[in-house]
């Protein structure tokens, strides 16, 4: 990630939307929503790397906190919420069509 690191949950969405492989967002697509936690230890781990939650990306942090209401957030709840809001802007996509070839 380049040195403008994304300040709202909404910014952090949008990269992901433009960075992740088709593979990778449809596996989200893919996932039920009670069931995004089995990403949470890849993909939240990219996030915390690069959105700079470890380094103390404040601004970020905030937005979450502000989605999540939680008094006690922690960096892993954040990369949660991130996961999840990434979710949600997926599922108002249709599924990819499967195109075939004319032979």
């Amino acid at each position: 990630m380049s040195e403008k690191l994304p300040k709202t949950v909404e910014q952090a969405v949008s990269h992901l939307m433009t960075e992740l492989s088709v593979h990778d967002k449809r596996k989200v697509m893919n996932t039920s929503k009670d069931n995004l936690e089995t990403l949470h230890i890849s993909l939240a781990m990219d996030i915390r790397n690069d959105f700079g939650l470890w380094s103390g990306n404040e601004k970020l942090l905030e937005s979450c906190w502000k989605i999540s209401v939680q008094k006690d957030l922690d960096i892993d709840d954040a990369s949660f919420i991130i996961i999840n809001a990434l979710w949600e802007r997926l599922q108002k996509y249709p599924p990819p069509k499967i195109v075939k070839k004319a032979v």
